[in-house]
């Protein structure tokens, strides 16, 4: 240690003259290492411990007893010899871990390649440390970041909410945590762009093929004024839609993929609800989930609801979803997922002013604020931590003017003391599409709610609607 700077700056760089044959990122792991060591000295300094002392007009300003700072920060500081060493002795690390496993694999891997150097140096580094932990009810890891924590799932398949698409040192400090250090090198796809694409057709990829489809036709188009009375049919549904067109301009509210049947369609329906007859136009390029009218007069809040013509059309010109729109999405989504309670209709709501208490564990509610706005409200996932409640706004949540949410919340606990939280996500650009973005957070939260992160929705708002540039 010197009180020269230029000596000091010159110390350090000749301790990094064996580095040079290794890469950048090894060089800024050294560095970071560093910094946090500088910063604990500081902390530490001003309580009077470890090698600096405070100055004495502002020492009476840390009182270590009204103050207690982090345990942590006063622990034993590493050096800066014991930071270089551990980073030079990763290799080894690995080497005498897999002894230790008594792994022997033909194909093997001993050697360690400069673009996972740091990963494995800060896998170790998590583990030494007990930086990880495992959640039995949710079966995930949980990795204690430096500024966050995240989640590593390891069945059905590999995935860790943090940004990186390769093996990063989250999920190599799982595979080291419960002894296995030979993890799989397969890679996580990079971003919804790469679905899109891998979902496409041989047909459908057209690049430097511009010949026509073999038995490809041009289909006619069919208007109101050529369709004759006996082709006026209503089509029964009970759901949101499993697919509303097979163009490329598709509007669909699901992601997975279900098998449709032919549809049912009657010479004339009866509506219930003004009783007179409807019918609308058939389209050949659209194809509906068939179905049967399912309407329970005890359970108003699980009642089916059917589209109309005009209502499909909406989806179809406009983002904006109305109140038959969610309760008819909400039916898909109490189908295919009967174990999440809540999903009830929106408009039991505004008839009696509170929801059902819901009987599982974890819920999800799409809920209208009263103020034309959509949210989504979901508790019991891992999303909601310690807390009652995590509120999806696409506009922003404002403590004290969301009246009709919080009570709903209320009707929905059973209890109007509770803890609610507004995790960050995507925001809306237009002013109506909120329904699709409330719709986005439910669909991403029930397909994989230990991956949910702010902008991992984007890949399903694409699906719900063939007009991205708002996204």
């Amino acid at each position: 240690m010197t009180t020269n700077i230029s000596e000091s700056y010159n110390c350090l760089m000749k301790r990094f003259m064996d580095w040079t044959d290794r890469p950048i990122d090894v060089l800024f792991v050294a560095f970071y290492r560093l910094a946090k060591t500088f910063v604990m000295e500081f902390i530490r300094g001003r309580y009077r411990k470890g090698n600096y002392t405070i100055r004495a007009h502002i020492a009476h300003l840390y009182n270590l007893r009204e103050n207690f700072p982090d345990p942590a920060m006063l622990e034993k500081v590493e050096k800066e010899q014991e930071i270089f060493d551990r980073i030079r002795n990763v290799r080894e690390e690995r080497r005498k871990l897999l002894a230790e496993a008594q792994i022997n694999q033909g194909d093997e891997k001993e050697y360690i390649e400069d673009h996972e150097f740091t990963t494995w140096e800060r896998a170790q580094h998590v583990v030494a440390n007990e930086l990880i932990k495992l959640d039995v009810k949710t079966h995930t890891f949980i990795v204690i970041g430096s500024a966050e924590n995240w989640l590593v799932t390891r069945c059905p398949k590999i995935n860790c909410n943090c940004p990186p698409t390769t093996m990063c040192y989250h999920i190599l400090a799982a595979y080291i945590a419960i002894g296995d250090f030979q993890p799989s090198e397969k890679k996580r796809p990079t971003n919804s762009t790469r679905y899109r694409k891998r979902a496409k057709t041989n047909a459908d990829k057209r690049s430097g093929n511009k010949a026509p489809r073999k038995l490809d036709v041009d289909r006619l188009t069919v208007t109101s004024s050529t369709v004759s009375f006996k082709r006026k049919k209503l089509v029964g549904t009970n759901s949101m839609l499993e697919e509303i067109l097979s163009i490329e301009t598709t509007v669909t509210l699901t992601v997975d993929k279900m098998t449709l049947n032919e549809i049912y369609v009657a010479e004339s329906f009866l509506d219930l609800s003004t009783g007179t007859t409807v019918a609308i136009n058939i389209n050949p390029e659209i194809q509906f989930l068939d179905a049967t009218l399912a309407i329970s007069l005890e359970r108003d809040e699980w009642q089916t609801w059917q589209l109309t013509a005009n209502e499909i059309n909406e989806i179809k010109c406009s983002t904006k979803l109305t109140t038959r729109h969610i309760n008819s999405l909400l039916a898909l989504i109490r189908k295919k997922y009967p174990q999440i309670g809540g999903l009830f209709n929106v408009h039991h709501a505004t008839s009696t002013g509170t929801y059902p208490v819901p009987t599982e564990k974890l819920w999800m509610q799409i809920m209208h604020t009263g103020k034309c706005h959509w949210v989504l409200a979901v508790s019991g996932f891992p999303v909601c931590r310690n807390n009652d409640v995590a509120v999806y706004h696409s506009m922003g949540f404002e403590r004290g003017s969301e009246e009709e949410t919080v009570k709903g919340i209320s009707s929905l606990l059973g209890r109007t003391n509770y803890n609610l939280i507004t995790p960050s996500c995507q925001k809306q650009a237009g002013k109506s599409s909120c329904g699709v973005f409330a719709v986005a957070f439910a669909v991403k939260m029930w397909k994989s709610p230990i991956g949910y992160r702010a902008l991992s929705h984007l890949f399903y708002l694409a699906d719900l609607s063939g007009n991205a540039a708002w996204l």
